[in-house]
């Protein structure tokens, strides 16, 4: 998260809010499903700016397929529609709240979708995972 700061300190209020946001919540990701648990490289994560838009990228290897098809069909049902992810977010909290002591909550990737107004998609390659999370982000103009 620190590391983050920096390249975000430009970006206006809600932008940075939201990318601490995704880097918060894809870190726990690289972490909780990574391949190999004790590797100390869990995957990578990179911030990219084009104009006014920023894009996150969040690479690991993942060899549970259940996790695989947990996270290409939640992006599949948010790539339908955008407006899906709060009506998404809300049935997923209403089912933790019902099923308590769940193992896994699988909720950040609705919070960046819902809450941080993320486009998400993914990419799979073997058991190599991707997932771009991309926002339209205001940035002050550099000074001369």
């Amino acid at each position: 998260m620190r590391a983050a700061e920096p390249t975000v300190s430009g970006c206006s209020s809600e932008c940075r809010k939201a990318v601490l946001l995704a880097i918060a919540e894809l870190s726990q990701n690289l972490i909780k499903y990574a391949a190999n648990q004790s590797d100390p490289h869990a995957g990578t994560i990179s911030i990219a700016f084009d104009g006014n838009h920023v894009c996150i990228r969040a690479r690991n290897n993942v060899e549970c397929h259940e996790d695989i098809e947990q996270v290409t069909g939640v992006i599949a049902k948010l790539s339908l529609a955008q407006s899906l992810a709060g009506e998404l977010y809300r049935a997923r909290l209403k089912q933790l709240l019902e099923t308590p002591g769940l193992a896994r909550t699988r909720l950040g990737l609705l919070r960046l979708a819902h809450e941080g107004a993320f486009r998400l998609s993914c990419k799979l390659e073997t058991t190599e995972l991707e997932i771009v999370a991309e926002r339209p982000c205001i940035r002050a103009p550099l000074e001369p």
